[in-house]
């Protein structure tokens, strides 16, 4: 494939959240990705950002990549099967939108999804915890980009362009990107570790 040139404007990672009074600090929060095929999480676990979180979860639980072409030795019955026992045990609801709600409002316990999602309702609800899954998690970032067939058009590509990723990326501009979900702006970070 071709490389892709862009300036990136925010970025993210899947987080587990969890509901701290159905889950108290004494019976050992989630904290990894096998957590969530839990026993007692038996139809309390909400799943956002799409099937792949679902397939990325049951990946991860696996000890293998989210990226994984290699499934081991058993050409990945054994994620089937996590996933196949997750759909008919542990999942309650698997959307972008109901997940969200499902965990604000009690009906589940746990939730995967993006980082945008769950620590915006963390900030308001004092009965959310949250956890960056110990064996890795799935990061993301959203670039401002121009495509290449731009050039070919009539007037060619804009000559604000650059105007435009220079103004976005203003460290000044950070929380004001009215319109845009959440995520963190790189330039947030320093540059060092």
């Amino acid at each position: 494939g071709a490389a892709v040139w862009g300036t990136p404007y925010r970025w993210g990672c899947t987080l587990i959240a969890y509901r701290k009074d159905k889950v108290p600090a004494k019976d050992n929060p989630p904290s990894d990705w096998s957590d969530l095929w839990r026993e007692e999480y038996k139809g309390r676990v909400a799943i956002g950002g799409g099937p792949r979180e679902m397939l990325t979860a049951a990946l991860r639980a696996e000890g293998l990549s989210g990226n994984a072409l290699d499934m081991g030795p058993g050409g990945g019955s054994s994620v089937r099967n996590r996933l196949t026992d997750f759909r008919r045990k542990q999942l309650l609801v698997q959307d972008n939108t109901q997940y969200i709600q499902a965990l604000a409002c009690g009906d589940a316990w746990i939730a995967v999804g993006p980082s945008d999602d769950l620590l915006s309702l963390a900030r308001r609800s004092s009965l959310i915890g949250l956890a960056v899954p110990r064996s890795g998690t799935t990061l993301f970032a959203d670039v401002w980009c121009v495509p290449a067939s731009a050039a070919l058009k009539p007037g060619g590509v804009s000559p604000l362009v650059s105007q435009w990723l220079d103004f976005t990326t203003q460290p000044a501009r950070v929380n004001l990107r009215i319109g845009l979900r959440g995520g963190v702006s790189p330039n947030v970070f320093d540059g060092r570790r």
